[in-house]
């Protein structure tokens, strides 16, 4: 079943208006801020930004935590199988050893 969905020019402008006056809105005080007009506001982006640096860092440090923690799983798993394979390889009469060249 197809759905025949029509916008009207009205909507759209109006979403336009909207759009554009939020936009407005963001560069001006993205200018107050960057430009210090006021100095207190200024001061507290800067602050803001500066604890943003210790809590990206600490973010960081977690994936490099779990990315670690995947390593060493997937190296128990690797180890394990290697272990496996080698005393399979003792125990069955007549299993050909592979060599690292093959």
């Amino acid at each position: 079943q197809r759905l025949d969905k029509q916008t009207n020019k009205g909507s759209v402008r109006q979403l336009a208006d909207q759009f554009l006056i939020h936009l407005n809105w963001f560069s001006s005080q993205t200018r107050r801020l960057l430009l210090v007009q006021d100095l207190v506001d200024s001061l507290k982006l800067a602050a803001a930004m500066w604890v943003m640096t210790y809590v990206g860092a600490v973010f960081n440090g977690v994936t490099i935590l779990i990315l670690g923690e995947f390593l060493i799983q997937a190296v128990k798993e690797v180890f394990r199988l290697s272990v496996c394979v080698s005393r399979l390889q003792d125990r069955l009469p007549g299993a050909v050893k592979r060599t690292k060249a093959e």
